[in-house]
Parts: C-alpha cells; sequence; structure tokens
C-alpha cells in the first residue's frame, strides 16, 4: 500500500464486515474511510453519526464526479448533506446509478471519470491526516470528469467548472440544517 510506504509505522485495518461487525475495530480507529462506492450507503449514515471520530467519505457520481468529504463531526442528515454537493441532475441520478455502475455487477467504466485521479486525492488526504496529525479542516472535494462530454447531466451550477478540476468547499455551511 502505497502510505505503508510513506509511513511505514501505521497501523492500517480494512474490514470488508458489516459496519455492526466491525464495532471493536471502528472503536479504536484514527481514521475512518468510508468507500463503499456510492453516497447514501446504510454503512457511510453509520459512520457519520460518529462524532468527534475523522472520517473520510468518497465515491463516484458515475462518470460525472468523484467526491470527498472529510469531517471530524457527527453529520445530522448524511442524505441532505450528500445531496447539497451532487454534481449531477436529478433526473439521471437513479439511471446513471444503474447503468453506469452495472446495478452491482463487475461493470464500472470510470475510466470516463479518471478515477485514478480520485484515488489518488483520497490517498493525498489520508497522508495529509497522518502527516499533520489530524489537524486538517473540514472539506468537501468535487473531481470533476470531462465536463463537455457530461454537460447535459450537471447541475448548471457546476456546468462551467473545468474539466478534470477539483472544487474545494469549507464543510461548515453544507452540513448545517
Amino acid at each position: 500500500m502505497l502510505i505503508l510506504e510513506h509511513f511505514p509505522d501505521c497501523n492500517i485495518e480494512i474490514s470488508n464486515q458489516d459496519a455492526i461487525d466491525s464495532l471493536e475495530l471502528i472503536d479504536k480507529a484514527n481514521l475512518i474511510v468510508s468507500a463503499i462506492g456510492s453516497e447514501g450507503n446504510i454503512f457511510e449514515h453509520f459512520f457519520s453519526q460518529l462524532n468527534d471520530r475523522p472520517k473520510i467519505f468518497t465515491w463516484f457520481e458515475a462518470d460525472i464526479a468523484g467526491q470527498i468529504i472529510f469531517t471530524k463531526s457527527k453529520i445530522e442528515d448524511f442524505n441532505k448533506l450528500t445531496s447539497k454537493i451532487r454534481v449531477t441532475k436529478e433526473e439521471y441520478i437513479s439511471n446513471l446509478s444503474k447503468n453506469d455502475i452495472g446495478c452491482n455487477s463487475m461493470y464500472t467504466p470510470y475510466s470516463f471519470i479518471d478515477a485514478e485521479n480520485t484515488v489518488n486525492h483520497v490517498a493525498r488526504f489520508i497522508t495529509n491526516f497522518i502527516s499533520k496529525k489530524g489537524n486538517l479542516k473540514e472539506e468537501v472535494w468535487t473531481i470533476f470528469g470531462d465536463n463537455e462530454l457530461n454537460k447535459d447531466k450537471i447541475e448548471i451550477e457546476y456546468q462551467d467548472s473545468p474539466a478534470f478540476s477539483i472544487k474545494k468547499r469549507p464543510l461548515l455551511g453544507l452540513s448545517d440544517d
């Protein structure tokens, strides 16, 4: 793992179990990374309720964008937060989830979004967290794919964002009710 190459003293544990079955592991974690794949998953809702525990949530909006949330706080309404940062127009959400993600099949055409770019930014967040001893701002990062190709599927407020760019925003205000 890239992180272990740079920080060999880290103890990284990966759990493929349900969150409820991983409570002991979660309880001793210094950082929780939820990379389940799409927003609104029950595990992300569970993790979002943990207060004073650093968490990174990351997922793809099909071939439109990648999302990263870093927080140490409890997120009262995770669905509301994800709807505020979503780039994809509402009318395309369920269609993209079913068709582009492949309904939980092995078909995942993320080359359009440059998935490696999003994964690298998640790794960057983790290495920053380690090197700065957790002293990071709570932020949302949106990593755009090819906005020209997807212009008709992107919310108007994001259509002028450059293709393959990153939009960074403070979490404060976005997560408030």
